[in-house]
């Protein structure tokens, strides 16, 4: 199974938090440069509030970086360690 395919399956599995999370990583390692907690709102149609609570999580375990984009001040980027890429791989 390739990564689209794996990522569209995923997509498929009903929210839980876990599933939300794993959600989370493989939307972000099909986007190297990272996203924008908005991106995957929309990207994965999921509530603000999941996205934003289960990235917390996700930080916390050390699969996630959030950073203030240099851009746009406003806008937090959240994008992959090198233990989330590998997660994303698999």
């Amino acid at each position: 199974m390739n990564h689209d395919e794996l990522y569209k399956a995923l997509c498929k599995v009903p929210n839980g938090k876990e599933k939300s999370r794993d959600k989370i990583i493989i939307e972000l390692y099909m986007r190297s440069q990272g996203a924008s907690q908005k991106q995957l709102v929309d990207a994965l149609n999921m509530r603000p509030a999941t996205v934003s609570e289960q990235t917390d999580i996700l930080i916390e375990l050390g699969y996630v970086t959030k950073h203030i984009d240099f851009m746009d001040k406003r806008i937090s980027v959240v994008g992959l360690t090198e233990e989330g890429k590998r997660l994303g791989k698999s």
